[in-house]
């Protein structure tokens, strides 16, 4: 699979982790906007990760992907 429709994948894949977790990102589409920023800032702060240090490269991170798949349901809330 070319990198563009690989990466839209592993997007949607990471929204979906992050709604599963509460890390309300809206209706995942496989793009990266203001919503699903803020879903990634609501995991940092669950995760006490210093939110100034994210970056929306690791959706694509297929690393960052598996982390989340190993959170339990809820996480964020």
């Amino acid at each position: 699979m070319p990198c563009v429709q690989q990466c839209v994948h592993r997007d949607l894949e990471i929204q979906k982790q992050l709604n599963r977790l509460g890390c309300n990102v809206g209706y995942p589409d496989g793009v990266i906007g203001a919503k699903s920023k803020r879903g990634l800032k609501a995991f940092a702060k669950a995760n006490k990760t210093f939110v100034n240090n994210l970056d929306v490269s690791v959706f694509s991170n297929k690393q960052f992907l598996n982390f989340l798949k190993l959170k339990p349901n809820g996480f964020c809330d």
